[in-house]
């Protein structure tokens, strides 16, 4: 494989999450779509709570990531590095889905009569929208979900999840 096979020009992300519609997997739709276009490592954007997220300055703040322990117990810890940390302006398309994402899960809670008034500490991404708070997405999940889009449409190029940095 060569350097410009590991990464997706702009045709060939369109194609993915073309993909990921046609699927109807509203949840990696928006996880990819944070991942790719905020430039974050995938243990930052599974470790993302509501708080993180200032929809009113277009902002997301990264101070944390998600670490898999012995027999996969799953803990948030502080960034890699002291540099680590930082806030991310967020462009108007990322931002805008984030929101369609979070009043889906409203959405969906309120239909299986679950009324929660304040998601600022859930996880953005969690296994189901029955999960509260600390329930993350095991550390497979990118890799499940591009298995999965390769298994549906075979043709398509299929990058390793660390390069959609």
């Amino acid at each position: 494989m060569n350097v410009s096979e590991n990464f997706y020009i702009k045709e060939e992300l369109k194609k993915i999450f073309d993909c990921f519609k046609k699927l109807n997997d509203k949840r990696a739709i928006t996880f990819f779509r944070v991942f790719a276009f905020l430039g974050l490592r995938k243990d930052e954007a599974m470790a993302l709570q509501w708080k993180d997220i200032d929809f009113e300055n277009r902002t997301v703040s990264i101070d944390k990531t998600l670490v898999e322990l012995n027999k996969g117990e799953l803990l948030i810890q502080s960034t890699k590095t002291d540099s680590s940390p930082r806030v991310i302006t967020v462009d108007s398309g990322t931002l805008s889905l984030l929101k369609e994402w979070k009043n889906y899960i409203i959405q969906q809670k309120l239909s299986l009569g679950i009324r929660e008034e304040n998601l600022e500490n859930n996880v953005v991404f969690s296994p189901s929208v029955l999960y509260r708070k600390t329930q993350y997405l095991g550390k497979a999940y990118p890799n499940h979900v591009m298995a999965r889009v390769k298994k549906h449409f075979p043709n398509l190029k299929i990058i390793k999840v660390h390069d959609f940095r």
